[in-house]
């Protein structure tokens, strides 16, 4: 939709574009018409080999030395900086492939290396791309990089024949994609979102009143329902699908504050039993201290009742003058 922060995905566009136009039904025949012997790097290398484009190495160059990799991983530190810098870097893939194209340029210009199969040397070598980062991290060689618009009219300007334009509008459409200007073919857009956007009318209409109670807005309705009738229709979808991420969010709010509630609760309940515990233990230990002293105060009676009982004094006082006796003995 071309919003603020959005990067346009050309690939899954042109998907889009595809199934409005009915030339493809399904993802699958999409990808079997950009790839037909399946994504492999060997079918991908068969295609660009029909439009003239040949991947090489650079161990493939005539010249090549294996002292040239330290070169390469120079150009890969460099590059790799500047990305950061300005905020392009994506991978160690994209700085790799970069710093390799680089090293390869620079030596094409100074005849160290030629192209394998080509008896001619070329009298320069330049790199096709949108980016500027080849010119700022070797500014002492020259401009190294032209845009595919630039190209295009050089092309056209030398060669005499005449040049689809709808390649000059691809490489325009390609230039201002890369400035982060992007373009929504609006039809095709509509017509392959069609069913979500008819879907979203009806789900609005399902899933307002619920949202205007869980946000506490139900005087806003009328509101609500002109600012949905104005909106784009393609972005009505995103309306919908937002007030059903509102609603699962209220509902997860809702359900995690009762476990709070529960969990208190609990806690309470906890502290309570804990509490009647002690209580108990209080309770049982406060009656022991009880019983005892009572056995020791009945000890004590008892003992100050024998000590008034003659009999029982005299009784004693015999035992123990024949334990005294044996003991003699």
């Amino acid at each position: 939709m071309a919003k603020e922060n959005f990067r346009q995905n050309l690939f899954i566009d042109g998907y889009i574009r595809s199934c409005a136009d009915g030339v493809v039904s399904t993802f699958r025949d999409y990808l079997h018409s950009a790839f037909p012997l399946g994504p492999s790097e060997h079918s991908i290398a068969d295609i660009c080999n029909k439009y003239g484009i040949h991947a090489l190495d650079a161990s493939e160059l005539t010249g090549f030395e294996i002292k040239h990799w330290g070169d390469i991983e120079e150009f890969k530190h460099k590059v790799t900086t500047e990305r950061k810098h300005i905020g392009t870097f994506k991978n160690d893939f994209q700085v790799e492939a970069e710093a390799e194209a680089l090293a390869i340029i620079s030596r094409l210009r100074t005849k160290e290396y030629s192209l394998p199969g080509v008896k001619i040397h070329p009298v320069s070598v330049y790199f096709v791309s949108q980016s500027r980062v080849f010119d700022k991290v070797s500014s002492d060689s020259g401009i190294i990089t032209w845009s595919p618009e630039a190209v295009y009219r050089y092309m056209s300007t030398i060669s005499g024949d005449k040049i689809n334009p709808d390649i000059l509008q691809q490489c325009m459409l390609n230039e201002y994609y890369y400035a982060g200007i992007s373009f929504v073919d609006k039809a095709r857009y509509l017509k392959f979102f069609g069913p979500s956007i008819n879907q979203a009318k009806l789900n609005y209409k399902e899933q307002i009143k619920s949202y205007l109670v869980a946000t506490e807005q139900q005087q806003y309705r009328d509101k609500y329902d002109e600012e949905f009738a104005r909106m784009p229709d393609l972005e009505k979808p995103f309306f919908v699908s937002q007030m059903g991420w509102h609603l699962a969010k209220a509902a997860e709010e809702r359900e995690k504050y009762k476990a709070q509630i529960a969990e208190v609760k609990i806690a309470k309940a906890e502290g309570e039993m804990h509490a009647a515990e002690a209580r108990a233990v209080s309770a049982e230990e406060a009656a022991e201290v009880i019983r005892r002293k009572m056995l020791t105060a009945q000890h004590e009676i008892n003992r100050q009742k024998n000590l008034k009982d003659l009999k029982r004094r005299r009784k004693r006082e015999r035992q123990a003058k024949r334990r005294a006796r044996k003991n003699r003995k």
